[in-house]
């Protein structure tokens, strides 16, 4: 089950990650929720930093999108 009817855009992307800044603080890391196509994801990895960031995802076809996502980010960890 997902939770959203339609797909995160760019725009909805960038107003949900506005006040997103890189992490302060060595070691930390940050959650994302039901990542889904990774929209928001992709987002989030461009403001927080070296910081690592675990995605979860319910939905297997989602998973596999996250899973081409972090193949080329290292920050990013898909659990599913």
């Amino acid at each position: 089950m997902t939770g959203t009817i339609f797909k995160s855009s760019k725009s909805t992307a960038e107003k949900l990650t506005k006040y997103i800044s890189p992490l302060k603080k060595k070691g930390r890391v940050g959650i994302e929720l039901g990542a889904g196509t990774g929209v928001v994801t992709r987002k989030i990895l461009e403001k927080i930093g070296d910081e690592k960031l675990f995605a979860f995802e319910n939905n297997s076809r989602y998973i596999r999108t996250l899973e081409k996502i972090a193949s080329q980010d290292f920050r990013l960890n898909v659990v599913g």
